[in-house]
């Protein structure tokens, strides 16, 4: 980035998120220069860093104090994209839980990075699942895996630390250069000793554990260094702080997860993103951003464009103006079944409008959403158009001609007049006798006034 330059929200291309402010403060030591900060929607409560590691220009956001796991990142995810339309990917950065295993010799300071192996995409919801009638649960379905630019660039970095260290002392020893504050301090490498005790033992109640039985530790090797050991493999995302060592190691021996935490499933379908864990974690991601070349962040489409191409497969379009869809939505079963059963049977004979109103923020557009996901076989086509105004009405209209059978998806409306010509050739298929079978939904219509 060239000195002084002012950047604006489409320069943006990397969206960094953490639940703590503790691991938003290590990311902002992690960048190579922090940019002003920029204007946000009404919208977006979302407050941001802004910054750049090599050539990449990040936008660095935190959970709000006190409300962690996936529900909120997975709206402070949505908010982001609504206001940083060209991130390509992001990274969820933080402190983890790491699990011990006989595959895996994890250790205070340790790195865990979200890696696919089998079936999972790298991360596992502990609770994605549905319980039989035996009481056993059986899980199902997988997360998303990170976008390939991050793949192939975890790939790169595994094969320089083949022959070469890793980077990520020297950048936390270089914190010290960035800020003269004694705070700064407090981002180093832990001192204290590793303790693993047996999972049977139960502490005691204190902050610490500097009181607890020594003779309950499992004995475990020296390490010939003290530098943090980075671990590839799967993360298990879950709703709910996990301190029982038991339940622990049960994790690490059904799952074969390295790490604990209670954010990433709420992101990995909607915001396509990298999982690190680890004290170093922030460390770990800027050298991880420095390997992936710019130009092939370039060539990604972005987060939002992903989302729409997913959705496009039955024809269901989705305006650019709405926001990012949270894969994780639950409840409200009964709505849905209610707008079932106004719509369904569908015929010939009928022309049906639902209207889904209420105060902003209470959950209209992903209600709409999660219908359209769950019957998107009941409709020949599905279209998402935005109502804001008028003209963006005709516009969105106008985007839906090339998708309609014989039509060219090259022609693209240039005028004012053209575009409402578009949108007239649109409504005239709509009107086509027997064609019923399609669904419209208009998002962000202020106020309704229906023809008597």
């Amino acid at each position: 980035m060239d000195a002084g330059a002012t950047l604006s929200h489409d320069d943006y291309t990397v969206g960094w998120i953490c639940a703590l402010p503790l691991e938003m403060a290590a990311a902002k030591l992690m960048m190579d220069a922090i940019h002003p900060s920029l204007p946000s929607p009404s919208t977006d409560q979302n407050t941001y860093i802004l910054g750049n590691i090599g050539e990449h220009n990040i936008v660095i956001a935190c959970l709000p104090g006190g409300a962690y796991g996936n529900v909120s990142a997975a709206t402070v995810a949505m908010q982001l994209l609504s206001s940083f339309h060209s991130i390509r990917f992001g990274l969820m950065v933080g402190i983890g839980g790491g699990i011990p295993s006989s595959n895996a010799d994890i250790r205070l300071g340790d790195i865990v990075v979200s890696q696919p192996r089998d079936t999972f995409g790298g991360v596992i919801q502990y609770d994605l699942g549905k319980v039989l009638h035996d009481g056993q649960f059986q899980r199902t379905g997988m997360l998303n895996r990170p976008p390939k630019v991050l793949l192939t660039a975890l790939a790169t970095l595994q094969a320089h630390h083949l022959t070469e260290d890793s980077r990520v002392v020297e950048f936390i020893s270089n914190i010290h250069l960035k800020t003269t504050s004694r705070k700064a301090t407090t981002f180093t490498r832990p001192t204290q000793e590793d303790r693993l005790y047996q999972a049977e033992y139960n502490h005691r109640a204190a902050d610490t554990y500097a009181d607890c039985d020594r003779s309950k530790l499992t004995p475990r090797p020296a390490r010939a260094h003290d530098e943090p050991v980075i671990h590839y493999g799967l993360i298990v995302s879950v709703n709910q702080v996990v301190k029982d060592s038991r339940r622990r190691d049960q994790l690490a021996q059904d799952l074969g997860v390295y790490c604990i935490e209670m954010e990433a499933a709420g992101l990995m379908n909607d915001f396509l993103c990298l999982v690190i864990r680890g004290i170093s974690a922030a460390a770990y991601a800027k050298e991880l951003l420095l390997v992936v070349p710019i130009n092939q962040v370039d060539n990604t489409p972005t987060v939002r464009d992903t989302l729409v191409n997913s959705v496009n497969r039955f024809k269901i379009l989705l305006d650019l103006t709405t926001v990012p869809v949270i894969e994780n939505f639950v409840g409200r079963e009964a709505e849905l079944d209610h707008l079932w059963q106004f719509f369904n049977p569908i015929d010939s004979q009928s022309r049906k409008v639902a209207i889904l109103h209420g105060l902003g923020g209470i959950g209209k557009t992903q209600l709409a959403v999660r219908f359209v996901r769950k019957h998107k076989d009941d409709f020949t086509a599905i279209f998402w158009l935005s109502g804001k105004d008028r003209g963006t009405l005709l516009q969105s209209l106008s985007s839906v001609l090339p998708w309609l059978p014989g039509q060219s998806q090259t022609n693209e409306a240039t005028g004012d007049e053209q575009i409402e010509q578009r949108a007239r050739q649109v409504l005239q298929w709509l009107a086509s006798n027997g064609n019923s079978r399609w669904l419209i939904i208009l998002d962000n219509i202020n106020q309704y006034s229906p023809r008597r």
